[in-house]
C-alpha cells in the first residue's frame, strides 16, 4: 500500500509538472498566434520591400553571373596557356637532356681517344728510351 501511494504521488506530481508545462505551451500558442496575426499584417506592408530587395539581387546574380562566366573564360585561357608552357618546359628538358648525353659520348669518346693517343706515344716513349 505505502508503495501505491509513493507511486500515485509520483504520478500526482508528474501530472502537476504536465499541467505546468501544457498551461506554459497554451500560453504560448496564444503569444504565437498573437505574433502571426502582427506578422500577417505586416506582410502586405512588406511585400513591395522585398520584391524591391529580390530585384535588386537578381541584378547582382546576373552581374556577378557574368563576371564568374568571365573569369571562368580567363581561368580556361590561362590553364591552357600553363598546359602548353608546362609541354614546352618538357620537350627543352627532353631536348636537353639529349643534347646533354650526346655532348657526354662525344666527350667520353674524345677522351678515350686522347687515352689511346698517350697510352701510344707512352709505349713509343718506352721503346726509344729502351733502345737508347
Amino acid at each position: 500500500k505505502a508503495g501505491m501511494e509513493a507511486e500515485i504521488q509520483t504520478l500526482n506530481s508528474r501530472c502537476t509538472t504536465c499541467e505546468a508545462q501544457l498551461a506554459s505551451a497554451t500560453q504560448l500558442a496564444s503569444d504565437l498566434r498573437e505574433q502571426l496575426s502582427q506578422a500577417l499584417s505586416e506582410t502586405d506592408r512588406s511585400k513591395q520591400d522585398h520584391a524591391t530587395r529580390v530585384a535588386g539581387l537578381q541584378t547582382q546574380i546576373e552581374t556577378l553571373a557574368a563576371e564568374n562566366a568571365r573569369l571562368e573564360g580567363k581561368m580556361i585561357a590561362f590553364k591552357r596557356r600553363s598546359m602548353e608552357v608546362d609541354e614546352a618546359a618538357t620537350k627543352a628538358t627532353e631536348q636537353a637532356l639529349t643534347d646533354l648525353k650526346a655532348m657526354v659520348e662525344r666527350a667520353n669518346s674524345v677522351a678515350e681517344r686522347e687515352r689511346k693517343s698517350f697510352e701510344s706515344m707512352m709505349a713509343r716513349k718506352e721503346e726509344e728510351v729502351g733502345e737508347a
